[in-house]
Protein backbone atom coordinates (compact mmCIF):
# COMPACT_ATOMS: atom_id res chain seq x y z
CA UNK A 1 0.00 0.00 0.00
CA UNK A 2 2.48 2.70 -1.11
CA UNK A 3 -0.30 5.27 -1.58
CA UNK A 4 -1.47 4.90 2.01
CA UNK A 5 2.06 5.18 3.44
CA UNK A 6 2.88 8.27 1.41
CA UNK A 7 -0.39 10.00 2.30
CA UNK A 8 0.13 9.13 5.96
CA UNK A 9 3.64 10.59 5.89
CA UNK A 10 2.40 13.65 4.06
CA UNK A 11 -0.38 14.22 6.58
CA UNK A 12 1.67 13.65 9.73
CA UNK A 13 4.63 15.52 8.29
CA UNK A 14 2.58 18.68 8.56
CA UNK A 15 2.67 18.39 12.35
CA UNK A 16 6.40 19.16 12.23
CA UNK A 17 5.82 22.10 9.91
CA UNK A 18 3.04 23.60 12.04
CA UNK A 19 4.98 23.00 15.28
CA UNK A 20 8.06 24.66 13.77
CA UNK A 21 5.99 27.64 12.62
CA UNK A 22 4.57 28.18 16.10
CA UNK A 23 7.95 27.64 17.78
CA UNK A 24 9.52 30.17 15.40
CA UNK A 25 7.32 32.97 16.73
CA UNK A 26 8.24 32.05 20.30
CA UNK A 27 11.91 32.06 19.29
CA UNK A 28 11.54 35.55 17.82
CA UNK A 29 10.12 36.71 21.17
CA UNK A 30 13.16 35.24 22.93
CA UNK A 31 15.49 37.03 20.50
CA UNK A 32 13.68 40.34 21.01
CA UNK A 33 13.91 40.00 24.79
CA UNK A 34 17.66 39.36 24.59
CA UNK A 35 18.24 42.27 22.19
CA UNK A 36 16.18 44.58 24.40
CA UNK A 37 18.08 43.52 27.51
CA UNK A 38 15.07 41.91 29.21
CA UNK A 39 16.67 38.46 29.39
CA UNK A 40 19.89 37.07 30.81
CA UNK A 41 20.08 34.45 28.06
CA UNK A 42 23.24 34.67 25.96
CA UNK A 43 22.92 35.76 22.32
CA UNK A 44 23.84 32.48 20.56
CA UNK A 45 21.28 30.54 22.59
CA UNK A 46 18.59 33.10 21.85
CA UNK A 47 19.37 32.82 18.14
CA UNK A 48 19.05 29.04 18.29
CA UNK A 49 15.54 29.58 19.68
CA UNK A 50 14.39 30.76 16.26
CA UNK A 51 16.88 29.14 13.87
CA UNK A 52 16.14 25.55 14.93
CA UNK A 53 12.38 25.91 14.24
CA UNK A 54 13.17 27.76 11.02
CA UNK A 55 15.44 24.94 9.84
CA UNK A 56 12.79 22.33 10.71
CA UNK A 57 10.21 24.37 8.79
CA UNK A 58 12.41 24.75 5.69
CA UNK A 59 13.40 21.08 5.67
CA UNK A 60 9.81 19.98 6.30
CA UNK A 61 8.43 22.07 3.43
CA UNK A 62 11.21 20.81 1.19
CA UNK A 63 10.54 17.18 2.10
CA UNK A 64 6.78 17.30 1.68
CA UNK A 65 6.16 19.81 -1.10
CA UNK A 66 9.27 20.97 -2.95
CA UNK A 67 11.46 17.85 -3.31
CA UNK A 68 9.12 15.77 -5.50
CA UNK A 69 8.66 18.62 -8.00
CA UNK A 70 12.12 20.20 -8.04
CA UNK A 71 15.22 19.79 -10.11
CA UNK A 72 18.71 18.95 -8.87
CA UNK A 73 19.67 22.57 -8.15
CA UNK A 74 16.66 23.24 -5.91
CA UNK A 75 17.05 19.85 -4.23
CA UNK A 76 20.62 20.82 -3.36
CA UNK A 77 20.04 24.45 -2.35
CA UNK A 78 17.04 24.05 -0.04
CA UNK A 79 18.51 21.36 2.28
CA UNK A 80 21.79 23.27 2.34
CA UNK A 81 19.85 26.36 3.44
CA UNK A 82 18.25 24.35 6.24
CA UNK A 83 21.69 23.41 7.50
CA UNK A 84 23.12 26.93 7.06
CA UNK A 85 20.28 28.38 9.10
CA UNK A 86 21.20 25.97 11.91
CA UNK A 87 24.77 27.28 12.12
CA UNK A 88 23.83 30.97 11.76
CA UNK A 89 23.91 31.67 15.52
CA UNK A 90 27.62 30.94 15.59
CA UNK A 91 28.42 34.22 13.77
CA UNK A 92 28.08 37.76 15.20
CA UNK A 93 25.07 38.84 13.09
CA UNK A 94 22.84 35.78 12.75
CA UNK A 95 19.61 37.70 12.15
CA UNK A 96 20.96 39.46 9.05
CA UNK A 97 22.60 36.33 7.65
CA UNK A 98 19.43 34.29 8.12
CA UNK A 99 17.43 36.93 6.23
CA UNK A 100 20.00 37.02 3.39
CA UNK A 101 20.11 33.22 3.10
CA UNK A 102 16.33 32.91 2.99
CA UNK A 103 16.07 35.74 0.43
CA UNK A 104 18.56 33.94 -1.81
CA UNK A 105 16.54 30.73 -1.39
CA UNK A 106 13.38 32.46 -2.56
CA UNK A 107 15.29 33.79 -5.57
CA UNK A 108 16.43 30.25 -6.47
CA UNK A 109 12.88 28.91 -6.08
CA UNK A 110 11.55 31.62 -8.40
CA UNK A 111 14.37 31.11 -10.90
CA UNK A 112 14.05 27.32 -11.07
CA UNK A 113 10.48 26.42 -11.98
CA UNK A 114 8.90 23.15 -10.76
CA UNK A 115 9.29 20.16 -13.04
CA UNK A 116 6.76 17.60 -14.14
CA UNK A 117 7.43 14.44 -12.08
CA UNK A 118 7.03 12.35 -15.24
CA UNK A 119 9.89 14.02 -17.13
CA UNK A 120 13.56 13.16 -16.59
CA UNK A 121 15.59 15.61 -14.47
CA UNK A 122 17.92 17.97 -16.30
Amino acid sequence: MPGFASSLGYGYGHYFIFAAASAFSAGIEVEIDVLAGHSALHQPYASFAYTIPLAVFVLGIWTLAIRPNADRIVNTVVPAVGLLVLIDPLIPIPFALTAAILTATVAVLVWRQPIDPGTPHA
